[in-house]
C-alpha cells in the first residue's frame, strides 16, 4: 500500500517524457528546414551581387553602362579589428593613400557585421596581389558594380546617395531623372560562412539566388564604342565632345572631361568636375559664323562682291573690331572668310543681315532653347542682345557677347549643314523597358524640320570643306576620312572645333569645346582628328 504513490509519480514522469519526445519529433519533422535556415543565417554574412540594387542603364546596343561585372574587393568586418593595419596592407595593392582606405574601412564597419565592397574595378594584377596576400576576410569577387571603372558617360549617368531608410536613390543625371524606374530591384547574394573566431574562408563563398526579380532597363542612344573613342580623345583636356547622328539627332557620344569618381574616392576633386560641360553654355566663338553664313545664303544676300579686310572694321559708334589676322585678309569672299575665320567680313555681313534675321534663324535651328530628348534641362537664356544695336549684332556674329551655346547645340547646328538644311532634335533616351521587354516609357525621335534649302546647306558645307583644305582647320587634311569643319577661339572662354564627317555622305556632327587652350584649329582640331580617325576605323571605312 505505501508504495503506490511512487508508481503514480513514475507514471507521470513517463508520460511527460513521452510528450516531450513527441514534441521534439514534431519540431524535427516540421520546423527543421526553418531552424536550418536560422542556423545558417547566424553563421553567414551576405552582400548583394548588384551594387545598390538598381535597374540597368544600357547603350543603344543593349550593352551595360551600369551594373558592369568587375573584380570587387569584398571585406568582412568580423575578420579585422585594426582598420589602420588592414589599410596599410591594402594601400600598396590599391595604390591609394592609407588614410583614405582606413576611413572607408571604418565607415564600412560602422557597427555592422555585414560585408561591404571596399573598392570596385580591380585590375587582374591587383586581384592576384590580394589573393597572394591571403588576408583574412578580404576577397576579390565578381560583382555587378554600379559604375564602371572606366567612368564612361559618368556626367550623363549621374550618382546615387543612401537615404535615411538605407536605400540608394538618384541625386543627379539619369540616376535622378529616372529614379522611379531604376530603384526597384532585388538581388542575388554572395554569402560566406564565418566561424566562431571570426575567420572567413574563400571556400565558403556561395552564390544565393532566391526569388530574384528582374529589373527595368533604361536604354540610351549612346553607343559605348563611340563613347570610349571620345573619352580617349578628351582624356588630356578639360572640356567636352559631342557626336550626333546628323539624320535624326541621336546623341551617339557625349563626353565631359575630366571624369569624376562616382564612388567619391577622389576627395580632392573640385566642384567644377561634376559640371557636365557637354550641356553647359559658353560663347561659341567663330563656330557661330556657320549660322550667319547659312542665314546670308538663304536670304539671298549678295555674296559675289569681294570684301576688303584691312585687319579691322570700325562700327558706327566708333568701336573698332579687329580681325584675327592683324594685317588683314585683303580681298575676300564669304567662302574664304569662313575658311580663314575673317572677323571683319562676318561683322559687316551680320550687320547687313540684321540682328532680327540672325535671331530668327537661330530660333528655327533650335538654338533658342536647349533640348535633349529624354533628358530634362533647365530653362536658360541663350541670346541676350539688342538686335537694333550694331555693336551687339557684331558681337553675336563673332560668337562672343550676347550668345551662349553648349557643345550639344553646336553639334546640332553642324547637323543642319550636314543633313541638307534640316533642324534635328537631339535625343539621348530611347525608352524604359521592363524585364519582359515591354515598353514602360518611349522617347521617340522628332521628325526633322526644314529650315534651309538643300542648296544653301550644300554651299555652306563646301565652305566648311574649304576650311579644312585651305583655312584654319588645315591640321585635318591628313585625317583618315575627309571632313568639313569650323574653328573657334573665344577671347576668354575656351576654344572650339565643330565639323562633320565623312564629307561626301555625312554621318556625324561633332562639336569639341576645350578650356584653357590656344586655338580651335590646334587642340580642338586635334580632338576632332583623333575622334573621326577612330570612328572611321571602327566602322570599317579604312583598312
Amino acid at each position: 500500500m505505501p508504495k503506490r504513490p511512487y508508481y503514480k509519480i513514475a507514471a507521470i514522469i513517463l508520460v511527460a517524457f513521452a510528450i516531450i519526445t513527441v514534441k521534439l519529433a514534431f519540431i524535427m519533422l516540421s520546423d527543421s528546414n526553418e531552424l536550418s535556415k536560422q542556423a545558417f543565417a547566424e553563421k553567414t554574412r551576405c552582400v548583394d551581387y548588384y551594387q545598390y540594387c538598381r535597374g540597368d542603364i544600357v547603350d543603344c546596343n543593349n550593352r551595360q553602362l551600369t551594373n558592369v561585372v568587375e573584380n570587387c574587393l569584398l571585406v568582412f568586418p568580423t575578420a579585422f579589428d585594426d582598420a589602420g593595419k588592414l589599410a596599410k596592407e591594402l594601400s600598396g595593392i590599391l595604390s591609394l593613400p592609407k588614410k583614405q582606405i582606413e576611413n572607408r574601412l571604418v565607415a564600412g564597419q560602422n557597427g555592422s557585421l555585414e560585408p561591404f565592397v571596399l573598392k570596385t574595378g580591380l585590375s587582374e594584377q591587383q586581384k592576384q596581389l590580394v589573393e597572394a596576400a591571403n588576408i583574412n576576410g578580404v576577397f576579390v569577387v565578381s560583382l555587378a558594380s554600379r559604375y564602371s571603372a572606366y567612368k564612361y558617360a559618368c556626367h550623363l549617368i549621374g550618382i546615387v546617395q543612401q537615404n535615411e531608410k538605407g536605400d540608394y536613390t538618384g541625386v543627379s543625371g539619369l540616376e535622378l531623372q529616372y529614379n522611379k524606374y531604376l530603384d526597384d530591384r532585388s538581388s542575388p547574394q554572395i554569402a560566406a560562412y564565418i566561424d566562431v573566431y571570426g575567420n572567413v574562408s574563400s571556400n565558403s563563398l556561395i552564390y544565393i539566388d532566391d526569388n530574384t526579380n528582374e529589373s527595368n532597363k533604361l536604354c540610351l542612344t549612346i553607343d559605348m564604342d563611340y563613347q570610349q573613342i571620345v573619352e580617349r580623345a578628351m582624356a588630356n583636356y578639360s572640356g567636352a565632345c559631342v557626336v550626333m547622328d546628323v539624320a535624326n539627332g541621336d546623341v551617339l557620344a557625349a563626353a565631359s572631361s575630366p571624369q569624376f569618381d562616382a564612388y567619391g574616392w577622389d576627395t580632392s576633386a573640385e566642384e567644377e568636375v561634376y559640371i557636365n560641360k557637354a550641356l553647359a553654355l559658353y560663347p561659341p566663338a567663330s563656330t557661330f559664323k556657320i549660322l550667319v553664313a547659312l542665314s546670308a545664303v538663304e536670304e539671298g544676300v549678295s555674296l559675289d562682291d569681294n570684301f576688303v579686310c584691312t585687319g579691322s572694321i570700325t562700327l558706327e559708334n566708333g568701336h573698332i573690331v579687329h580681325c584675327q589676322n592683324e594685317k588683314g585678309h585683303g580681298n575676300i569672299n564669304i567662302a574664304q572668310a569662313l575658311a580663314k575665320s575673317c572677323n571683319c567680313y562676318f561683322v559687316q555681313l551680320g550687320i547687313k543681315l540684321g540682328g532680327d534675321t540672325i535671331r530668327k534663324y537661330a530660333d528655327l535651328c533650335g538654338l533658342d532653347q536647349q533640348y535633349l530628348g529624354g533628358y530634362e534641362l533647365p530653362k536658360q537664356t541663350h541670346f541676350d542682345f539688342n538686335s537694333k544695336v550694331e555693336g551687339d549684332v557684331a558681337n553675336v556674329c563673332l560668337g562672343e557677347k550676347g550668345v551662349r551655346l553648349s557643345p550639344l547645340m553646336v553639334a546640332q547646328l553642324v547637323a543642319v549643314v550636314a543633313n541638307g538644311g534640316n533642324h534635328v532634335y537631339p535625343r539621348l533616351v530611347k525608352g524604359v523597358y521592363d524585364s519582359q521587354g515591354q515598353t514602360l516609357l518611349a522617347i521617340n525621335s522628332i521628325t526633322p524640320q526644314r529650315v534651309f534649302s538643300e542648296k544653301t546647306a550644300s554651299k555652306v558645307a563646301d565652305m566648311m570643306a574649304l576650311t579644312v583644305e585651305q583655312g584654319t582647320a588645315y591640321h585635318l587634311k591628313d585625317a583618315l576620312i575627309s571632313c568639313g569643319g569650323k574653328t573657334g577661339t573665344s577671347e576668354d572662354a575656351g576654344v572650339w572645333f565643330a565639323g562633320f564627317a565623312p564629307l561626301d555622305n555625312p554621318r556625324w556632327a561633332i562639336a569639341v569645346y576645350i578650356e584653357n587652350a590656344s586655338a580651335g584649329g590646334v587642340e580642338g582640331a586635334e580632338v576632332f582628328h583623333q575622334a573621326i580617325d577612330d570612328l572611321a576605323v571602327l566602322e570599317g571605312m579604312v583598312s
